[in-house]
C-alpha cells in the first residue's frame, strides 16, 4: 500500500506499507514504454513488489527510483500515471 508518493528532483520517492519483517522483498518500478500524445506527454509506471517474506509485522519503508531514463526528448515536463495511485504526478526536468 502506498503511504506517500512524491517526485524530488529526478527521483520518484515512495513510502510503502506491507506485512513482513523477516524475509526478502524485491521492489522495482517499470514503465510501459508507451507515451501518451497529450500536452504534456504522459507515461505509465507501475510498482513491482515481490514478497518472499512470510512474517506479518507491519513494515513501512521508503524507496527511491531514478526517473531520468523515462524522460521524453524535446520536452521539460511529463505526467506520470502510477498504477494504484489516484493522483497524476508531474515530473519536471
Amino acid at each position: 500500500i502506498f503511504k506517500k508518493v512524491e517526485i524530488v528532483e529526478d527521483c520518484l520517492k515512495l513510502t510503502i506499507q506491507y506485512g513482513g519483517g523477516c524475509g526478502d522483498v524485491e521492489v522495482n518500478i517499470f514503465e510501459s514504454g508507451a507515451i501518451a500524445k497529450s500536452n504534456p506527454p504522459q507515461r505509465y509506471i507501475r510498482l513491482s513488489f515481490k514478497d518472499n517474506d512470510p512474517c506479518e509485522a507491519l513494515i513501512i519503508k521508503d524507496y527511491s527510483f531514478d526517473l531520468s531514463p523515462i524522460r521524453v526528448n524535446n520536452v521539460g515536463v511529463i505526467k506520470l500515471n502510477l498504477t494504484d495511485w489516484d493522483a497524476q504526478l508531474e515530473y519536471s526536468y
